[in-house]
């Protein structure tokens, strides 16, 4: 009776570990393919239209810092490409999976603002009455560049940190794949059969998970640093919205259909020993 009482004990205090690993490892598995898969994020920024978007806006700032100088929109002639704006936008993402700060150097942006002024200050028939001023100017113009591809350099401070969750993500996964084998081969050793209420009460966490932190955020209203970078940032937790739901839902119907079927099993073989 009391080898019995100890096992009753031992199969609670098991179940809600491997229902804790069980959940870390289904919220992991999301994070995995969301915000921790590169791929991902590539196929956002090219399906969203990101990288036209961003050169369309470079040149709208470009144009708007112009109505105060004087020069015609002329002088932004071939100064940047879209293939520039991607390949630049690309090196961003990557040095933010990589957890470093993006520090473009954009010298050739530059030289052709300056070239293109000298041709139009030579076609006007006008010169330069203060060249520190027109050097100020162009800093100007490639940091209007250069703010768009890194985001005003404000994700500067969560890189690290986005770096460092990445890290933490595939440790979580790891950890809690290793520990839910062990548990598995563990519980079958000493015959403690209850994954079907482990797994059902996994996809019921999801979804309390889910309707907690979505009931609290407003997605379609969320606004950070600018309003092309928080229209990603919209889909991205929409998706994971999307993946907590599904995966929450698919863990409750596997979860009932297991307890089910164990308990057509367990009534199958306790006929057959009564016979």
């Amino acid at each position: 009776m009391k080898l019995k009482k100890n096992n009753i004990v031992l199969s609670y205090i098991l179940g809600f570990v491997t229902l804790f690993l069980g959940v870390i490892f289904a919220l992991a598995l999301i994070m995995k393919f969301s915000i921790g898969n590169k791929h991902y994020l590539y196929h956002l920024v090219k399906d969203n239209n990101y990288y036209q978007t961003i050169y369309d806006e470079i040149n709208d700032e470009m144009q708007s810092y112009l109505m105060s100088t004087g020069f015609t929109n002329e002088i932004l002639n071939n100064l940047y490409t879209k293939d520039e704006v991607i390949d630049d936008i690309n090196i961003f993402i990557e040095n933010t999976y990589l957890g470093k700060e993006t520090k473009l150097v954009k010298d050739n942006i530059k030289e052709k603002l300056d070239s293109n002024i000298k041709s139009f200050l030579q076609k006007s028939n006008l010169g330069v009455l203060n060249q520190n001023d027109l050097l100020l100017f162009e800093d100007e113009m490639v940091n209007i560049y250069k703010n768009e591809i890194t985001l005003y350099k404000m994700a500067n401070t969560f890189i690290p940190k986005y770096y460092k969750l990445n890290k933490y993500i595939n440790i979580s996964l790891v950890v809690s794949i290793i520990g839910l084998i062990m548990l598995y081969i563990f519980l079958r050793k000493i015959k403690i059969y209850s994954w079907g209420v482990i797994i059902l009460g996994i996809g019921m966490i999801i979804l309390f998970i889910r309707m907690a932190v979505y009931d609290r955020i407003d997605v379609d209203n969320v606004l950070v640093i600018t309003e092309n970078f928080s229209q990603l940032l919209r889909i991205v937790l929409h998706y994971i919205s999307r993946l907590l739901l599904g995966e929450g839902i698919i863990l409750c119907i596997f979860g009932i259909y297991s307890i089910f079927t164990f308990s057509i099993r367990r009534k199958y073989h306790k006929s057959i020993e009564i016979r």
